[in-house]
């Protein structure tokens, strides 16, 4: 039997850094997850957009700053992992004029000239096509797999223990703690018992189901699980203008598509939501981004481009008295005050870290002895 102080469910970049910096903050950490579903590993091999340009749409400024702010923090912890690139928003005459995307560019811009304070890395790319219409900026992708295992390594350092492939077969409480029984999936004689003094569930698109079947809690969030589609394509197969650049693509509706090149031979292409009134199969996902590139008067995807199709589950929270925004939301239940469940929605972006602070923030009356947040500080090698 293990007393420890924070148990975590889950292992994608959620859990991880929380689970990095609960044990930096000098808290006991346990992390236990089944690898029972793949859309976790799916979403690691998608790069992280760091720079949260996609704000300026709803001008939601606040969060536009914050995007870069922590973009800034990941290029000082992890410039390795950072790759710097001209992103390019072509201009569309169903959907904005150059004028309005101008006047983003110029607000995006100047907020990443304060962050920054004129200290942009330097980055050797071609330049800056002068015959296109439309915005070009300077945006920062993340490699969301080494981001992961760094965040594990840091974790681990700090002293907390992972649990990989393992279930939680029974959870019971015993005064002022949650009884946790683990079984390995590869030796299900064996079992462990943790005393936990607060549970963290950031089982990404199981959250519901593990509150339901585990802990007999009605979540107070409400999703909508949908199907977003990622087609990794050759280049060779795919023509593409600014081949070097990521390319957005916005829509009406606030849909839109990625262009991200991968490497020399690759690109990424998806992100886009089918509709409701689709089955959300494969070929309804690829007629509709054949759609919205051919607005852009972009090529479309033909079959023998695609080398690879990525369903990715994509939650659309609805959540009512919760702490949160548009990126993630915390739901914390405590029914007798000794027994804290923070269920954790949302939040995989480049902001995880700042989530996570707010997470453990918001258990600081649970486990008094936890110390400040320091991971921003923390070099990620």
């Amino acid at each position: 039997m293990q007393d420890v102080d924070l148990l975590i469910i889950g292992t994608g970049l959620n859990a991880i850094g929380i689970a990095a910096d609960a044990a930096n903050r000098g808290l006991s950490v346990r992390v236990v997850d089944n690898q029972a579903h793949l859309n976790s590993a799916q979403r690691q091999t998608l790069p992280l957009l760091t720079s949260g340009i996609n704000h300026l749409e709803g001008m939601n400024l606040s969060l536009l700053w914050r995007h870069l702010k922590e973009q800034k923090t990941h290029y000082q912890r992890a410039p390795q992992l950072c790759q710097w690139q001209w992103a390019y928003i072509p201009s569309h005459a169903h959907y904005k004029s150059l004028r309005q995307l101008n006047i983003g560019k110029n607000i995006f811009q100047q907020f990443q000239q304060w962050v920054y304070h004129d200290a942009m890395p330097n980055i050797h790319q071609q330049h800056k096509p002068e015959n296109h219409k439309g915005i070009f900026y300077l945006d920062c992708l993340l490699n969301s797999q080494q981001l992961l295992k760094a965040n594990r390594q840091l974790a681990i350092a700090q002293g907390a223990q992972f649990f990989q492939q393992h279930s939680i077969s029974q959870v019971a409480r015993q005064q002022s703690s949650w009884v946790i029984t683990l079984k390995s999936q590869h030796q299900p004689s064996i079992s462990q018992t943790l005393h936990c003094k607060a549970i963290v569930n950031a089982a990404g698109i199981d959250n519901l189901t593990v509150c339901e079947q585990l802990f007999n809690y009605q979540s107070r969030c409400k999703i909508d699980i949908q199907q977003r589609y990622f087609f990794r394509l050759l280049r060779h197969h795919y023509p593409l203008e600014l081949t070097d650049m990521i390319h957005l693509l916005p829509a009406e509706d606030k849909n839109g598509l990625y262009c991200i090149p991968v490497n020399s031979d690759e690109y990424l292409i998806g992100g886009l939501c089918p509709k409701k009134h689709t089955k959300n199969t494969q070929t309804d996902a690829l007629i509709q981004i054949n759609q919205l590139l051919n607005s852009y008067q972009y090529a479309t995807i033909k079959e023998e481009a695609i080398k690879e199709v990525m369903p990715i589950s994509c939650a659309n929270i609805y959540a009512a008295d919760l702490h949160g925004n548009m990126d993630y939301a915390l739901d914390l239940v405590c029914p007798d005050g000794n027994h804290p469940l923070l269920n954790v929605f949302g939040g995989e972006n480049s902001c995880y870290r700042l989530m996570a602070e707010q997470a453990l923030d918001s258990l600081s009356d649970y486990l008094p002895a936890m110390k400040k947040c320091q991971t921003h500080k923390l070099t990620l090698t």
